[in-house]
């Protein structure tokens, strides 16, 4: 896993910038400051679904 394929983001002020998610994404948006939805490509050529609820710390599958 390349430096590529992590989504970093930033708390403080662009002091520090932890990896919040290891992985490829193939679409990444957010519908407020606290909702943000992601596109992980799966193995088989389908895309599973990611969420977070809390700004962008913490991210977790959304099964449908």
């Amino acid at each position: 896993m390349g430096l590529r394929d992590q989504l970093i983001a930033s708390f403080g002020g662009g002091v520090r910038w932890p990896v919040v998610f290891h992985g490829r994404l193939s679409y990444l948006g957010f519908t407020s400051v606290a909702r943000g939805v992601a596109l992980v490509p799966g193995a088989n050529g389908t895309d599973s679904m990611i969420m977070t609820y809390d700004g962008g710390r913490k991210w977790v599958p959304v099964s449908f």
